[in-house]
């Protein structure tokens, strides 16, 4: 195919020369764009369930309760709701809670009571038997006012070295786009052109699209998938310097893996690019693969999942009467990602980029979450994915 596809009216804004993540989204105060954008963008495995509920969490803050129970009576999310609820809790009788227990008890139960309350108690009218849960989050959100009441609740204020340090990316190794051993050759995955948490995310340095030439005009697309299987059309392509495709195929998940076979017209010596994305994405990932964009933004996002998941982690962790975090240290990976958007090519695209990438550092420095009730604090999901991750051998 000599020519890229007409790109889909969808997949146009902010695609094409910008972040697809832009600051304002990620850093966002407004807390519907921050599920958004954790919905859209975060690529580790978050439940989709407790996404749900966070989902139904704001549209109950947003005064919506229809949609907040439409999202609530999905299959299963309704079950997984109590278990949490249950889990947060914990054993033992929180009226009888002693002082000294009060500020650990209360700092454990402030990052979910809030939401998990509004949620039970909306459902208790509909579900009779989540009455006794609901009464107990009441009493549990009266916890933690008391301790808020009482100066209890730690500020958010402590370094993230005091926690070990961050899990911050060194910088890359080697020439992003790819890079070739014993014929076969790697490429980003673009996480704006796939379905979220779909196919393996490592962080911005690794490389996940393998290629390998069987011929001459011949290529086989291999990455991991870690999600449910693709509900949607996925392609495999091959482009040129100027963003012309070259080929496609259909992806296709076996397991695991996810395979595609690229019959090209031409060489091998054409390809600049191979990379997926969904069908209706397809110019969109070509022209961003081109100009350089996909490899900083990997930075960029790095950077926001390390804030979000180490705000999450600390919050999750057992010192809960610590101080946490201001989240204002220095990040490599945005250092990194303004080095990249530096040759990110010699068009007018490579300025925006540099102008977002020092925005989103910007914004990192001065709007990390400072709240544990805020609009920015963690969501269910991230929270629970944080908790879960302590708990499993080897987990942050």
């Amino acid at each position: 195919m000599s020519a890229a596809h007409e790109l889909a009216p969808q997949a146009a804004s902010g695609l094409d020369s910008s972040l697809w993540m832009t600051p304002e989204r990620l850093y966002s105060s407004d807390r519907s764009v921050l599920i958004t954008a954790v919905s859209e963008a975060m690529p580790v495995a978050l439940d989709e369930r407790l996404l749900d509920l966070d989902r139904a969490a704001d549209a109950l803050d947003r005064h919506d309760e229809n949609r907040a129970l439409e999202l609530l009576m999905r299959p299963d999310n309704l079950d997984r709701l109590v278990v949490v609820v249950e889990e947060t809790l914990g054993s033992g009788d929180l009226e009888s809670t002693d002082v000294v227990g009060l500020s650990e008890r209360a700092a454990a139960l402030s990052a979910l009571v809030h939401d998990l309350s509004r949620l039970t108690s909306t459902l208790a009218v509909h579900a009779p038997e989540l009455r006794n849960l609901a009464d107990d989050l009441r009493a549990a959100r009266s916890l933690v006012e008391l301790a808020q009441l009482i100066d209890s609740e730690p500020l958010l204020s402590r370094a993230l070295d005091d926690q070990g340090g961050s899990r911050l990316m060194s910088r890359p190794e080697t020439r992003p786009g790819g890079r070739t051993r014993s014929g076969v050759r790697y490429y980003p995955l673009d996480l704006a052109v796939v379905p979220p948490r779909t196919f393996a995310w490592r962080g911005p340095e690794h490389l996940e699209v393998c290629t390998r030439s069987a011929t001459e005009s011949m290529l086989t697309v291999e990455l991991d998938v870690v999600g449910d299987a693709v509900g949607e059309s996925v392609l495999a392509f091959a482009s040129d310097v100027h963003g012309r495709v070259l080929a496609r195929a259909e992806v296709h998940v076996d397991g695991n893996a996810a395979r595609a076979r690229i019959e090209l017209d031409g060489g091998l010596s054409d390809v600049h690019s191979v990379g997926i994305a969904r069908a209706s994405q397809l110019s969109a990932a070509v022209r961003r693969a081109v100009r350089g964009i996909v490899v900083p933004e990997r930075y960029v996002l790095q950077s926001w999942v390390d804030q979000r998941l180490d705000l999450s982690s600390l919050m999750a962790s057992d010192a809960h009467t610590r101080p946490l975090v201001a989240l204002r240290h220095p990040d490599d990976n945005l250092e990194t990602a303004l080095e990249l958007a530096l040759v990110a090519g010699n068009h007018g695209d490579a300025r925006a980029l540099r102008a977002q990438v020092r925005e989103a550092r910007e914004r990192r420095t001065w709007d990390a979450p400072a709240s544990r009730s805020g609009p920015s604090r963690p969501l269910l999901s991230e929270y629970i994915y944080s908790r879960n991750s302590r708990r499993a051998p080897g987990g942050h």
